[in-house]
């Protein structure tokens, strides 16, 4: 049997965030932490963590608070002079428990957030499409990148023959 859509999604954020996408990443669990049923995105958010690999490109964290957790991402920047890593700190958006426990009580029916928040549906979909473009924007721009790191190692490879 294959990966529902929380699982599947998972494993592509967590294949963005080895690739250095952490923006991307951080923008799609915002939109996701409104949209989802906060079982869902809790779910979404250990999946994510369980896929990655730590040290790899951009990490997933998360830290407690009371009544829940903060959901952050960990851009990596590079490194300063002293050879320290130097990253940003991304907000993604946060897991309430008590929200979890009334959609447990509640059946999980009426647990999305964005409505009893009074987001308009059309919102979240103009948010997802500007996120998507966004995502595209930053992957084109990686792709490039990429592609003349390579360039850039064929041509030292012609200069250098002995590499």
């Amino acid at each position: 049997m294959g990966r529902d859509f929380i699982e599947e999604k998972a494993y592509r954020m967590a294949q963005d965030l080895d690739r250095g996408g952490g923006e991307l990443v951080a923008e799609k669990l915002r939109q996701d932490s409104i949209r989802l049923p906060e079982t869902d995105f809790a779910r979404l958010v250990s999946l994510t963590r369980d896929y990655e690999r730590p040290g790899v490109g951009d990490d997933l964290q998360s830290r407690p608070v009371k009544g829940g957790e903060v959901i952050t991402v960990q851009k990596y920047l590079g490194q300063d002079r002293r050879g320290n890593d130097v990253v940003r700190s991304l907000p993604a958006g946060e897991i309430d428990f008590s929200n979890i426990y009334e959609e447990q009580n509640r059946g999980g029916r009426d647990g999305r957030r964005g409505n009893r928040d009074g987001i308009d549906p059309k919102d979240l979909a103009i948010g997802a499409v500007i996120g998507f473009g966004i995502g595209k924007i930053i992957e084109h721009h990686n792709d490039k990148k990429d592609e003349r790191r390579r360039d850039d190692h064929r041509h030292d490879d012609r200069r250098y023959p002995h590499r």
